[in-house]
């Protein structure tokens, strides 16, 4: 039981510790991910792969020719 109670300790100030130091680096994020879907809206699931359009103000998915 000791054990565990040493390895909860040490995780846990290891954790605070790598906390502080995050929060006092100013870490900073920025996605390179540049969006190439049509965003249909929250209320919408659209399957990726599919082609979805926005047309008139309606979501349109378009089929390749000769699929059902």
């Amino acid at each position: 039981m000791q054990k565990r109670r040493d390895f909860v300790k040490t995780l846990g100030a290891a954790a605070a510790a790598g906390l502080a130091s995050a929060a006092e680096g100013g870490f900073s994020f920025e996605s390179r991910w540049k969006g190439s879907r049509v965003w249909v809206g929250p209320e919408y699931w659209a399957n990726p792969l599919q082609n979805w359009r926005v047309e008139d103000g309606e979501a349109i998915a378009k089929a390749a020719a000769g699929r059902t």
